[in-house]
C-alpha cells in the first residue's frame, strides 16, 4: 500500500496542473493530499534516514509559515493567505515522499519521472505542430487560451496553464531526471522542449542564470560549454525566427530587444514588465526593509500595491498574489529566518550534481524559483527528495543506501 501512495503522489507531482474536478487554481490539491498521505506511513522512515540538517530546515520552515500565518492572517484568512501557508508546508510532504521514493525504488520513481517526461513532451509537440487545443482541457479554465497563446507567437502551454509554467516543469523534471539517473536523451528532450515547445522567455532565462554561474565557479571546465550552448541557442534562435517574417516569435522579439537595447527590455514586453519587474522591485522591498518578516497576509500585500506603484512608475503592474517569485517572497513574508531556512535544501540541491552538466541543471533549476514559480509547486520538494537521495546514495559509508534499498529490478 505505501509503493502504491508513492507511485500515485509522484505521478500527481508530475502532472501538477491536470484538472479532474473544478477548480480556480493553477495548480491542483491531489499532489499533496496524496504526498500528505504517503507521509504519514514513510514519516519514521523519512526522520531516522533523510540528513537531520534537512529535514530539520523543512520542519521549520513549516513551523515559522504556521505561526506567521496564525499571527497575521487571523480572524479572516483570505484564500491567498492559505495558498501562502501552502508553500511553507508542501515542501516538507514532497520531499519526504519523493526522497522514500527515489531511495526504496529507485527504478520505479525513474520510470515514473520519464514516462510523464515523454506525456510532456508528445503533448508538446502535438500541440505545436498539428492543435494547439490538443489535451489542453485537462487544464481547466486556461485551456481556451491555448490557441490564442500560440497566435500571439508564444509557445504551446502543453498540460500547464501557459507556456512559462510549461517550460518551468520540463526544467525541474529534466534536472529530477538527472538526479534519478535517467536517459541522458530525455534529458536533453526536456531542455530543448522548454525552449523551442513552450517558448518561453524565463525559461531561456533560467537556463542562462545557471550557465552564468557555472561560468563564475568553474570557468575553465564550463568556458568551452557556456559558449558551445551559447552558440547552439542563436542557431535555435535562427531557425525560430524564419517564420517569424509573419508571425513573429515572442522569445525571439524578446531576445532581439534585449540585444538591440538591454535596459529597455522592461517596457517592451507587458509579461516580462510583470515578471522580471515585480521581481526586481520584490528585491528592493526586501533590501529595504532589511529582511525583517512581514507575514503572509495578503490585505497587506493589497495594501502596500497602490505605494509600490506610484514609487516605480516604469512598473506596468505587479501581482496581486505576491512577490513574482518563489525565493524571493520567501524572502519579504518570512525575512532572514525563512532565508536561513531556506539555504540547507538550496544547496543540497545544487551539491547534488555529479558533472558539469549537472551543476547547469541544478543551478538553472533553483533560478526556476526565482522567477514566478513558487517552492509550493511539487517539483521543488520532489527536486529536494531526490537531490537527497542521490547524495546518500553515493556514500559508501551509508548503511541505509546499500542494505535496505528494495531491488526494484
Amino acid at each position: 500500500m505505501t509503493k502504491g501512495l508513492l507511485v500515485a503522489a509522484a505521478v500527481a507531482a508530475m502532472f501538477p496542473y491536470t484538472q479532474v474536478l473544478p477548480n480556480e487554481s493553477y495548480t491542483q490539491p491531489y499532489a499533496l493530499m496524496l504526498a500528505v498521505a504517503a507521509s504519514l506511513f514513510i514519516l519514521r522512515r523519512y526522520l531516522d534516514r533523510a540528513p537531520g540538517r534537512d529535514v530539520l530546515s523543512l520542519l521549520s520552515l513549516a513551523v515559522v509559515g504556521t505561526v506567521l500565518f496564525l499571527a497575521s492572517c487571523l480572524p479572516t484568512p483570505s484564500a491567498q493567505d492559505v495558498k501562502s501557508l501552502l508553500m511553507y508546508v508542501s515542501p516538507l510532504f514532497f520531499s519526504a515522499s519523493s526522497f522514500l521514493f527515489a531511495i526504496d525504488h529507485p527504478v520505479a520513481m525513474r520510470r515514473v519521472v520519464s514516462v510523464a517526461a515523454v506525456v510532456w513532451l508528445v503533448v508538446g509537440v502535438v500541440q505545436a505542430t498539428v492543435d494547439p487545443s490538443f489535451a489542453s482541457r485537462w487544464v481547466g479554465n486556461w485551456n481556451e487560451a491555448a490557441e490564442v497563446v500560440v497566435m500571439s507567437g508564444r509557445g504551446v502551454i502543453g498540460l500547464a496553464p501557459e507556456p512559462t509554467h510549461h517550460g518551468f516543469h520540463l526544467l525541474v523534471m529534466a534536472a529530477v531526471l538527472y538526479l534519478l539517473g535517467g536517459k541522458r536523451s530525455l534529458i536533453f528532450a526536456c531542455i530543448l522542449a522548454a525552449v523551442i515547445l513552450a517558448r518561453s522567455s524565463s525559461t531561456v532565462l533560467s537556463l542562462a542564470v545557471g550557465a552564468g554561474v557555472c561560468l563564475l565557479l568553474r570557468p575553465r571546465k564550463m568556458l568551452i560549454p557556456v559558449v558551445v550552448a551559447v552558440t547552439a541557442a542563436f542557431g535555435v534562435f535562427g531557425v525560430l525566427a524564419r517564420p517569424a517574417i509573419d508571425e513573429p516569435i515572442r522569445v525571439v522579439s524578446l531576445a532581439a530587444s534585449l540585444l538591440e537595447n538591454p535596459v529597455a527590455i522592461l517596457s517592451v514586453d507587458y509579461s516580462v514588465n510583470l515578471r522580471l519587474g515585480g521581481l526586481v522591485v520584490g528585491t528592493g522591498l526586501v533590501a529595504d526593509s532589511w529582511l525583517w518578516p512581514h507575514g503572509l497576509s495578503n490585505a497587506e500585500w493589497l495594501a502596500r500595491i497602490p505605494q509600490i506603484r506610484e514609487a516605480n512608475p516604469w512598473l506596468f503592474d505587479i501581482s496581486t498574489a505576491g512577490i513574482p517569485s518563489g525565493i524571493i517572497i520567501v524572502a519579504y513574508q518570512l525575512g532572514w529566518i525563512g532565508m536561513v531556512l531556506l539555504t540547507a535544501p538550496l544547496f543540497r540541491i545544487v551539491r547534488a550534481s555529479r558533472s558539469s552538466l549537472g551543476l547547469w541543471l541544478m543551478l538553472s533549476a533553483v533560478a526556476v524559483f526565482l522567477g514566478q514559480f513558487l517552492i509550493s509547486a511539487p517539483g521543488f520538494g520532489v527536486l529536494h527528495g531526490c537531490a537527497l537521495a542521490a547524495t546518500l546514495s553515493r556514500r559508501p559509508d551509508d548503511r541505509h543506501s546499500s542494505v535496505t534499498r528494495k531491488d526494484d529490478q
